[in-house]
C-alpha cells in the first residue's frame, strides 16, 4: 500500500481539509491480503466514531473495523446478495449493512465521523456523485479514506482495468482533482 501518498494537505476541493487517502499498489499478497490491508491502514481512525464503508461487499473489514474500536459501523454495497452475506456473518449489535448505491446513500447529511470507500471510485463512471454523497454525509471535523488502483502503477495486475471490471482508474493528480 502507498500509504500517504496522498496527505492531508493535498485534499480535494469538494471534500474540504480533512482528507486521508491512499492509492493502492501490489503488496505481494492474494487479492484479500490486500483487501484487509486496506482497513488496517484505516484501523488507527476508527477509535469512538460512526462509520460508512462504501462498497463494503461481504463486511469483513466493516466489522474488522468496529473491532478495532468504532462505536458504530454501517456497511454499503449495491450488491444486495453481498449485502445478505454480509448481515449474516458479519452483522452484530453496533455493526450493520443495506443495499444502496454510492450515487444515492440514504442516510441524514453529516451523520458519519469516518467515512472508507475502498475501491469503488474506479468502477463506476458517477465518481462526481460519490463525492458528493461523501461531502454530504461527512461530518464537518470527519474523515475520508480512499483507495483506488493508480493506474501509473497498474503493472502488477497483469490485466486489462476491464478484467477487474474497472471502467476508469487514476494517476495521483487525476485522483487529485475529483
Amino acid at each position: 500500500v502507498d500509504s500517504r501518498e496522498l496527505k492531508n494537505d493535498d485534499a480535494s476541493p469538494l471534500l474540504g481539509p480533512v482528507l486521508c487517502c491512499f492509492i493502492m499498489k501490489s503488496v505481494g499478497a492474494p487479492w484479500w491480503g490486500e483487501y484487509m490491508a486496506q482497513y488496517h491502514e484505516a484501523a488507527h481512525l476508527v477509535r469512538g466514531t460512526k462509520i460508512l464503508d462504501i462498497g463494503c461487499g461481504a463486511g469483513y473489514g466493516t466489522r474488522y473495523l468496529f473491532d478495532q474500536g468504532a462505536v458504530e459501523c454501517l456497511g454499503v454495497d449495491k450488491n444486495a446478495e453481498d449485502i445478505l452475506a454480509a448481515q449474516k456473518e458479519n452483522g452484530r449489535d453496533g455493526v450493520s449493512f443495506i443495499a444502496a448505491d454510492a450515487k444515492n446513500l440514504p442516510f441524514a447529511p453529516r451523520s458519519f465521523d469516518l467515512i472508507t470507500c475502498f475501491q469503488v471510485l474506479e468502477s463506476t463512471t458517477s465518481c462526481d456523485q460519490v463525492m458528493e454523497q461523501i461531502r454530504r454525509l461527512l461530518k464537518p471535523t470527519g474523515a475520508v479514506v480512499f483507495t483506488t488502483v493508480n493506474r501509473r502503477r497498474n503493472d502488477h495486475l497483469a490485466l486489462t482495468p476491464a478484467a477487474w471490471e474497472h471502467v476508469q482508474e487514476f494517476d495521483r493528480d487525476e485522483f487529485k482533482l475529483l
